[in-house]
């Protein structure tokens, strides 16, 4: 939320093939390219644009990561600055 600038954020959860999908998008201040492949990575945290600065300690989306590679899942994000960003979630329902 405090990514989103106010903008709504829209969560979806629904079944695709052999698993759980749940995706969170939001309208927000989006994610430059080049963080991206940064974005899991223990601390790392995306540099502050405009005024307002974002607090937190970067490991948030590291322990998501995290706790589902431990249930066989994935985390993926497309984002494009100043446009938002969407983070898909997909855990499998076969708990293979």
């Amino acid at each position: 939320m405090k990514y989103s600038s106010g903008g709504s954020i829209t969560v979806r959860a629904d079944k695709h093939n052999d698993w759980a999908r749940l995706t969170v998008q939001d309208q927000g201040i989006g994610i430059p390219a080049t963080a991206i492949s940064h974005l899991f990575e223990r601390f790392y945290r995306v540099e502050s644009s405009g005024n307002r600065p974002i607090s937190g300690m970067g490991i948030g989306l590291y322990v998501v990561k995290e706790i589902l590679a431990q249930h066989n899942g994935t985390i993926t994000v497309e984002s494009s600055e100043g446009q938002g960003s969407t983070f898909t979630v997909l855990l499998p329902l076969s708990g293979s």
